[in-house]
């Protein structure tokens, strides 16, 4: 049976030193088309302390992302950018509240050669993995 998330994401807090695993059922709307996609069983692997990264992409030199989870007892905030010759193309936002396991969030990417934008929101819940 899968447990709502809830106080657990406040473990980096009590000494856990492992990630917290997580399972997320969302719903996806496309803002151009206004399509609807479920996306069920969403692996999602939350750090206990806060966590910043910038790297390279393999693929392309010129694109940077920057990566960044922020952990308080409230919420689990999630961010994404990548930037491409220093210009902002991807922006990827989340929220999972601690108590409720409730997540909201955004994504936006521009064109980018075969890469078509995007812009999308969505919401879900997500639950400790067993």
């Amino acid at each position: 049976m899968k447990k709502v998330i809830g106080a657990i994401l406040l473990a980096g807090s009590f000494g856990a030193y492992a990630d917290t695993q997580l399972s997320c059922d969302l719903d996806e709307i496309d803002s151009y088309s206004g399509e609807v996609t479920h996306n069920a069983d969403v692996k999602v692997s939350v750090p206990d302390n806060h966590f910043r990264d910038k790297r390279v992409s393999e693929h392309d030199e010129d694109y940077v992302i920057y990566e960044e989870w922020v952990i308080n007892p409230q919420a689990s905030i999630y961010r994404l950018r990548g930037k491409l010759d220093g210009e902002l193309v991807t922006l990827e936002k989340s929220m999972i509240e601690a108590g409720t396991g409730i997540v909201r969030g955004e994504i936006r990417h521009k064109e980018l050669g075969s890469r078509p934008r995007k812009n999308t929101t969505y919401e879900g819940r997500c639950y400790l993995d067993e």
